[in-house]
């Protein structure tokens, strides 16, 4: 007679308590990514006051542009936006009427863009996953 034995309940067990702390993990790292990348994107939005219009870092004028910023995550998602009114056009310049002679063109100044694409997100969503992960 030949007996077989499984510990299938105790694998499913450690399987569900994976899932668990992975979707948990994932979570959390997606709000660590979009509080790294707001807190970028705030840097790049605190140059002098006394910079020239359309220098880079964007000068503080009223300092409504970078209050503006938000983050907001969910359990599969993080965005990080701008609400002021005018941040598109600072970040993706501004031309009157598409006329490229305008006298009072905006020029693009990507504070957002730069802050993705200076933060590690790979690194970011790794840490959260090795602390969160059950040994």
């Amino acid at each position: 007679m030949i007996r077989i034995e499984s510990n299938f309940g105790e694998r499913s067990t450690q399987f569900a308590r994976y899932a668990a702390a992975w979707t948990r993990a994932v979570a959390e790292g997606l709000r660590d990514v979009a509080i790294t990348v707001e807190r970028a994107a705030a840097a790049n939005l605190r140059g002098p006051k006394s910079a020239a219009p359309g220098s880079y870092p964007v000068p503080i004028r009223s300092n409504k542009l970078r209050l503006s910023l938000q983050s907001r995550f969910g359990q599969r998602e993080s965005m990080v936006i701008n609400s002021a009114l005018y941040a598109r056009a600072v970040h993706d310049g501004f031309t009157p009427y598409g006329n490229p002679h305008a006298r009072y063109s905006i020029v693009p100044r990507p504070y957002l863009q730069d802050a993705v694409d200076s933060t590690d997100i790979s690194e970011v969503m790794a840490i959260r996953i090795d602390k969160a992960m059950p040994a």
